[in-house]
């Protein structure tokens, strides 16, 4: 079978460097089409790591070698979406049409090549369009526009032979807007464990680097975006600024500013900014910490599902998880014992749980064998892997 992925840039999770070769295993030809634009430094092209016969990587032209401004990326989201139009209308044919998150609403798309030239569709949602620009604010809930993104939204996605979700709440929240319950697959992410395994606090080199010692250390890495909400942490921060604790944040995004401007009107001292860290590094930089910090905003349920929790459960690191107990993350912290779940606005219990797993040593260790074992059994690359190849056989 031909498959064709649809994405503007190369993906943050490890979709197209794990799933694809696991594809070609079974004999299927690929063709993605992503922009020739980067989103950001220092990514592996895909090229170099899908190198197989039955594998085609087209690059939609923009012009643009680096999308660092808004302006920039709206640029290239546009072109993109005309010359893929454009290449997939009169280029050759496909037998699936798979379509990623981004652009937004470009799964409207595969109903017209449904009706101009007979080929299914399948979407892929990570983040749901329009519903994350209204929860972030940038798009009015009840304007005409929005109205009218999410009634097209919600029929293309009824019209796709698969709708592929990453959470249950997401998968909950589409039933409720009204997708049918028969075309919804749950598979969640996956982190690749070669890339990010478990190392002892002793033996990381980057921890050694950082000077931390026995300081306890919390970790939040990722993206610092729209739909994170980091009040209530650095509150935590501040009450605990005399505390024998260290708090690393690891990445970027459009909120980083704030929590720099942040800290240093509070002349917080143990707070260090890291940038991303190479893939080389993955390990050391995700293990670097004792417990991970991951949230989401409780408008965002439902659209959003925070990846990287996965990875500090890879990295065999308990979790604490601000958040609507009803979000993924949430669910799965409870169910497998893999930390805990402060609810948005708690400062003091966000307080109260970073104190009691730094007293708890014996506690930590067994969340943290929680955490590891999770990651091997129920949340491994193999696991999703053979759902996504069981979805494109059937």
């Amino acid at each position: 079978m031909r498959i064709r992925f649809f994405n503007t840039f190369e993906p943050v999770s490890p979709f197209y460097r794990d799933l694809i070769p696991s594809l070609v295993e079974q004999g299927h030809q690929i063709e993605i089409l992503i922009s020739s634009t980067e989103y950001r430094k220092g990514r592996e092209l895909l090229e170099e790591i899908l190198d197989f016969e039955n594998v085609r990587i087209r690059r939609m032209p923009s012009g643009i070698k680096l999308a660092n401004s808004s302006i920039k990326k709206i640029w290239v989201v546009t072109t993109y979406i005309v010359t893929a139009a454009m290449a997939t209308l009169f280029g050759r044919s496909a037998d699936l049409n798979f379509f990623l998150t981004q652009p937004p609403l470009f799964q409207v798309w595969g109903r017209v090549l449904r009706r101009l030239r007979g080929q299914p569709f399948m979407c892929l949602v990570m983040d749901l369009y329009p519903d994350v620009a209204i929860s972030a604010g940038s798009l009015k809930p009840n304007s005409f526009l929005a109205k009218c993104m999410k009634r097209i939204s919600r029929s293309t996605l009824n019209r796709a032979k698969n709708v592929v979700v990453i959470g249950r709440c997401m998968r909950d929240f589409l039933e409720q807007e009204g997708v049918s319950a028969d075309r919804i697959v749950l598979i969640r992410n996956w982190v690749n464990e070669h890339e990010i395994q478990r190392i002892e606090l002793a033996e990381n080199r980057l921890r050694k680097e950082l000077g931390f010692g026995d300081k306890f250390v919390c970790l939040y890495s990722g993206n610092m975006g729209v739909s994170h909400r980091f009040d209530e942490w650095l509150e935590a921060i501040c009450l605990l600024r005399d505390e024998n604790i260290e708090f690393v944040f690891v990445g970027g995004g459009s909120r980083k500013s704030e929590i720099d401007q942040f800290c240093e009107q509070h002349q917080l001292t143990k707070v260090h900014m890291l940038p991303y860290q190479a893939t080389q590094r993955l390990s050391e930089s995700m293990g670097i910490g004792d417990i991970h910090f991951v949230c989401l905003r409780n408008d965002f349920v439902g659209k959003v599902v925070p990846s990287k929790a996965y990875g500090a459960l890879a990295a065999g690191k308990p979790i604490i998880y601000q958040g609507d107990s009803k979000g993924e993350i949430a669910q799965m912290v409870r169910k497998f014992e893999l930390g805990f779940v402060v609810e948005e606005g708690d400062a003091a219990g966000l307080v109260a749980t970073i104190r009691k797993c730094h007293r708890d040593p014996n506690g930590l260790s067994q969340w943290s064998l929680n955490a590891y074992q999770a990651s091997q059994n129920e949340f491994s690359r193999e696991t999703a892997l053979a759902s996504y190849r069981q979805l494109f056989s059937d």
